[in-house]
């Protein structure tokens, strides 16, 4: 599988990488707003593409709006208020950052039910399942 940002199509930025299938992947996106707008793509806490493109919050689409999908189960999803470098992501990808510096937003998704998966951080994000 590729990852991509943005729209099918003309908007639409993809990724140089393969992420592998069938095993348990940790994927982190750097925004860097101050570098021409660069996003950098971790995966499994290394440094696998850049691209140049913006990209805001909120996200509301993990995949795509229409014929895309994500594939996969997503156990969490954090936001952090600065760009993390790749020796933090591959040191935090497994532990529980709840009390962490910088952490605007936490997500989890693997209790298994409801519709919603609320912030744990209190700052009233939410994401729809």
């Amino acid at each position: 599988y590729c990852f991509s940002l943005g729209h099918q199509g003309t908007s639409e930025k993809v990724f140089d990488c393969v992420i592998p299938s069938d095993q348990w992947v940790h994927i982190a996106l750097v925004c860097y707003s101050g570098n021409m707008n660069m996003i950098t793509l971790h995966i499994n806490g290394e440094v696998k593409d850049s691209i140049s493109h913006s990209m805001s919050l909120p996200l509301c689409c993990i995949g795509s709006t229409a014929d895309q999908s994500f594939v996969g189960e997503l156990g969490e999803m954090r936001v952090w208020s600065i760009g993390r470098t790749a020796a933090e992501i591959q040191r935090d990808m497994k532990v529980d950052v709840a009390e962490a510096k910088f952490l605007v937003a936490l997500v989890r998704c693997n209790d298994g039910s409801g519709q919603f998966a609320n912030d744990v951080m209190d700052n009233f994000n939410f994401c729809k399942l």
